[in-house]
């Protein structure tokens, strides 16, 4: 997807960069888009152009009706020192949207991370007990010859019954683990780098997360991964806290179905919007 499938000219976004005080936020305007090249015009009084460098890497955050995005960028130059052009720098994670998945997650400590991550990043369950198959091995795009071989649908549902099968298999084992299957979905917002939700619990930034997270791909897709929280916004209305995490620690392959479901969930919402005013 290119940059004028999320931007629109007069559309309001966040101008998102990292200075020598930290992370600055500023609201602006897009004022010109031209396939890769595309310019924001920064209405915040408190921005200075002078922190801004050629090159520099920032983001511009924004909503297209239900979709939410973080686009990066790289600064071609500033001018008149409000409108600052952009070259887009396509990255597929991204993309955010809104959806309702089984979702749970337990906090753990520095040390406990620092001694499971690794697990999380290869395929192999969290206890150490190796998938009786390979998850998702035909599922990449270049993998022609399987593909070939086995038709995409097909070889989706295969893969979610072996997951599942794997998840049965330790559960009689171990018969006091929850079934993450029983679990009531929840609403969160999903991109392939992280997410946000709301809760009541005690979780404060710099927090580590165990998570796990069911995604509606075929008959249910089971994700494991360690996140950490980057962001606790207070939501009075909800008495609740908007918690955003970054995936520390997720095995690519199964980054790979997130940043699938994302781009799937996407397709549903704008074909739900087809035929009414934007």
């Amino acid at each position: 997807m290119g940059i004028s499938d999320y931007l629109k000219k007069g559309q309001d976004v966040l101008f998102d960069y990292e200075s020598d005080s930290g992370r600055q936020r500023f609201k602006s305007i897009v004022e010109h888009i031209e396939e890769d090249l595309f310019s924001v015009r920064v209405i915040d009084e408190h921005f200075t152009a002078g922190e801004i460098a050629v090159n520099k890497e920032v983001h511009v955050i924004g909503m297209r009706g239900a979709l939410q995005y973080r686009i990066k960028a790289d600064i071609e130059k500033v001018e008149h020192d409000t409108l600052v052009y952009m070259n887009y720098k396509p990255e597929r994670s991204h993309l955010r949207v809104d959806a309702y998945i089984i979702f749970t997650y337990k906090k753990i400590s520095q040390e406990e991370f620092s001694e499971q991550k690794g697990k999380y990043t290869q395929n192999i369950y969290p206890d150490g007990e190796r998938y009786f198959y390979t998850p998702y091995s035909f599922l990449r795009d270049d993998s022609e010859s399987l593909s070939e071989a086995v038709p995409p649908d097909i070889a989706n549902e295969l893969n979610s019954i072996h997951k599942k099968l794997d998840i049965i298999l330790k559960l009689l084992m171990r018969s006091e683990e929850k079934n993450i299957y029983n679990e009531k979905p929840c609403a969160v917002n999903l991109s392939g780098s992280g997410l946000k939700f709301l809760t009541d619990d005690d979780i404060r930034v710099d927090d580590y997360l165990d998570i796990k997270m069911v995604l509606p791909i075929s008959s249910g897709i089971l994700i494991e991964l360690l996140g950490e929280v980057v962001r606790c916004v207070s939501i009075k209305d909800e008495k609740k806290n908007e918690i955003a995490v970054k995936f520390a620690a997720i095995n690519e392959d199964e980054r790979e179905i997130i940043i699938r479901y994302v781009f799937k969930r996407q397709r549903e919402l704008l074909r739900a919007k087809e035929g009414t005013p934007e």
